[in-house]
C-alpha cells in the first residue's frame, strides 16, 4: 500500500519537472547567464536532491533525487523506505506552464501489478507548483489544496 506521504512526494516531484520546462512569470527566480536573468526553464535543468519536506529536514536514508533534462524528460530515484514504488527509479516527461510543472510517467511494474484487476491507465500524471527557484535551490508545493506540502531541493549538479 502506498502511504499518503509517498503520493504527496510523487506529486511534488513530477510537478517540479513540468513547471520548469516552460515557466514564465510569477515565479521567484535568481540566476544569471551571460548577464541575462535565467528563466525557470533554464534554471531547473540539472540534478536536485530533496533537503526538506513539510518543514522537516530529510534524513540521510531518505535520499530523493530528480534530474531534469533540457529535452523535457526527468528521472527520479529514491532510497526512501516509504517510497517503495519509486525504488526502481521513475522516468517520464515534464512540461512547465507558468508556475506549474506537469508530469507524465509510465506506471512502474509494481504499480501495474497492483492495478492489474482494474481499468488502470498506463501513465500517471501529476503537477506541482514552483514557489521559488535559483541556481542552488528549488522550492515546490504539491498536494490537494487542503493538504499542500512544501518541498525544498538543493542542486547537486
Amino acid at each position: 500500500m502506498i502511504r499518503s506521504r509517498s503520493v504527496g512526494f510523487a506529486v511534488l516531484v513530477l510537478a517540479t519537472a513540468g513547471a520548469l520546462a516552460g515557466c514564465g512569470g510569477g515565479v521567484a527566480t535568481d540566476g544569471e547567464k551571460d548577464g541575462e536573468k535565467m528563466s525557470p526553464a533554464e534554471l531547473i535543468v540539472g540534478t536536485w536532491t530533496e533537503v526538506q519536506q513539510r518543514g522537516i529536514p530529510r534524513r540521510w536514508y531518505e535520499s530523493n533525487r530528480v534530474e531534469y533534462r533540457a529535452d523535457g524528460t526527468f528521472r527520479f530515484t529514491s532510497n526512501d523506505p516509504y517510497l517503495v514504488v519509486w525504488k526502481e527509479g521513475r522516468t517520464g516527461r515534464y512540461k512547465l506552464s507558468g508556475q506549474v510543472v506537469h508530469y507524465s510517467s509510465p506506471l512502474t511494474p509494481a504499480q501495474r501489478a497492483q492495478n492489474a484487476k482494474s481499468d488502470a491507465k498506463l501513465h500517471e500524471t501529476w503537477e506541482v507548483t514552483i514557489d521559488a527557484i535559483s541556481e542552488t535551490e528549488l522550492v515546490l508545493t504539491a498536494g490537494p489544496p487542503n493538504e499542500r506540502e512544501q518541498h525544498i531541493r538543493r542542486r547537486v549538479r
